[in-house]
């Protein structure tokens, strides 16, 4: 039913992305440490027959390949992959660990735990850049597979300028502000101390669009153009 549902949302397309888009685009890219030591847990569940372990790397897979073939591909659907992921890499280095202690062959077992953490160590090490870059730094880049749906740098601009017109407007933030961007769904969480700020679409036939702001894609400016009765001077945002 789940599957099923998501394929209707979907609309029978695949929205430009390739079957193994979580593997290749998103697990490889942003999260290869867990996609390392998901491989080692998955092997080492496989390898000992372990009934917990087993059950992790199954579900694993099966989350990868339902989401692999599910039509219906957004950033946020890896989260479905990724617990169990987790839990997997951490089987994965428990049997590691385990190994190490009784493995006859390991003279030296408190150095060759010192080098399984210093692994660990390393592969976070070498992901934290790159974390730190995507999260904390910069403006969302819809370059990067992740970004999906978040607002560009110019929301910033674009809140700030608003709220210095209703600065030196009489009515304050009570002012009209009309939003006909209607595939910017965050705009009203931005605008959300904004009472009198109305979501729709451009108004038909002999309909009134003007207000004291107003918010827009650049392609409707054609079809505002017909309903506007005042001038306006035009910023352009990228959102």
């Amino acid at each position: 039913q789940t599957f099923a549902f998501w394929d209707k949302i979907a609309d029978g397309t695949r929205y430009d992305k390739d079957y193994f888009f979580y593997v290749t685009d998103i697990m490889a890219r942003y999260e290869f440490a867990m996609l390392l030591l998901s491989f080692v847990g998955i092997m080492a569940a496989f390898i000992l027959g372990d009934g917990p372990g087993l059950f992790l790397a199954c579900w694993t897979l099966a989350m990868a390949a339902i989401h692999c073939f599910d039509p219906y591909k957004t950033p946020w659907l890896a989260l479905d992959m990724l617990l169990p992921m987790i839990l997997v890499s951490g089987y994965g280095v428990q049997k590691v660990a385990e190994k190490i202690g009784q493995d006859a062959q390991i003279p030296d077992k408190r150095l060759a735990y010192r080098w399984l953490a210093g692994g660990l160590c390393l592969l976070a090490a070498a992901q934290a850049p790159q974390t730190i870059r995507l999260v904390y730094q910069g403006s969302p880049d819809e370059r990067h597979a992740l970004i999906y749906g978040q607002a560009a740098g110019d929301i910033r601009l674009l809140t700030g300028d608003i709220a210095a017109v209703a600065a030196r407007a009489p009515e304050g933030k009570d002012l009209r502000i009309n939003v006909f961007a209607s595939t910017d769904w965050l705009a009203p969480y931005y605008l959300w101390n904004y009472p009198r700020a109305g979501f729709g679409d451009i108004p038909a036939g002999g309909g009134d669009a003007d207000a004291p702001l107003i918010v827009a894609r650049e392609d409707q400016q054609a079809a505002l153009a017909t309903r506007l009765k005042n001038e306006y001077d035009a910023n352009l945002y990228k959102l």
